[in-house]
């Protein structure tokens, strides 16, 4: 089976089955040294939880993911949109209509909603480190898109549903001038974070169940080949749920990261 993160296609839609019964603590008692201690009730049920949740979050995690030039193309429409909307004139009721702004609402809702959840969700965590309510954005977005009359959005606004013309066309300015070079780089290294998070996860577990480390050990008694049953086990286990099991030595990489080598003083003549 090859290597790597799962191979899903871009924009179809992921349908994912209940985990197998077999991802359970008892494989990993198989693997127990003799004299490890036995699992207390409560530590049981806290460990089957915890297992099947991490492979479940990673199981999702391998869910259809953009690319960069994707990503920075959708960021870029919402953007354009934002900035259309930010130069409409003043949104003002007449005849049934906001002025201006209702057709460039529209447009930033359409954008809004076309994006992938990713991309929303670092929208939102801009917004939020400017103070925007990313809510009550859409929520004033969709009153100017259906001409909503200025009464019926001060009744709202009464619950704290909708934010005061300034706030929300501040919002606006700031989706229109933000650095997509800076939220999502042209260039970088895509990591796996759903897998550290895996590992993180279960490496207690393993240690607590089996009474063996997670990390590398030796194959045999000369210890000059090294194996890792600890990532032996994940990715036989990643192999039950239909997954592709990911190298050995990037299980081990989480396990025990690189260390970073000390800087000695430079030697000085006397």
């Amino acid at each position: 089976m090859p290597t790597g993160k799962a191979a899903i296609v871009v924009g179809q839609p992921v349908f994912l089955d209940p985990l197998p019964h077999t991802i359970n603590v008892s494989s990993l008692r198989r693997l127990a040294k003799r004299g490890t201690p036995a699992l207390t009730v409560g530590e049981l049920r806290a460990n089957r939880k915890t297992l099947r949740t991490a492979f479940e979050m990673y199981r999702r995690a391998c869910a259809p993911q953009l690319t960069l030039t994707e990503r920075r193309r959708e960021l870029s429409k919402i953007k354009v949109a934002a900035g259309r909307l930010a130069e409409a004139p003043q949104t003002e009721f007449k005849r049934g209509t906001f002025t201006g702004q209702r057709p460039w609402a529209n447009r930033l809702l359409d954008e809004l909603n076309a994006a992938d959840i990713n991309t929303r969700v670092i929208l939102q965590r801009y917004l939020s480190r400017r103070g925007h309510n990313w809510s009550v954005l859409r929520k004033t977005l969709m009153r100017v898109a259906t001409s909503l009359p200025l009464e019926a959005r001060a009744e709202d606004s009464k619950c704290g549903a909708v934010e005061a013309a300034s706030d929300y066309l501040a919002t606006v300015q700031d989706i229109a001038d933000l650095d997509i070079d800076d939220l999502v780089p042209r260039k970088a290294r895509l990591p796996d974070p759903a897998l550290a998070t895996l590992v993180t996860m279960l490496a207690p577990m393993w240690c607590r169940v089996t009474g063996r480390t997670a990390a590398l050990i030796s194959a045999n008694r000369v210890g000059d080949a090294k194996k890792c049953p600890f990532a032996e086990w994940v990715n036989e286990t990643l192999k039950q749920i239909g997954l592709p099991a990911p190298p050995v030595g990037r299980v081990v990489g989480v396990v025990r990261p690189r260390r970073k080598l000390k800087k000695h003083a430079p030697v000085t003549g006397g």
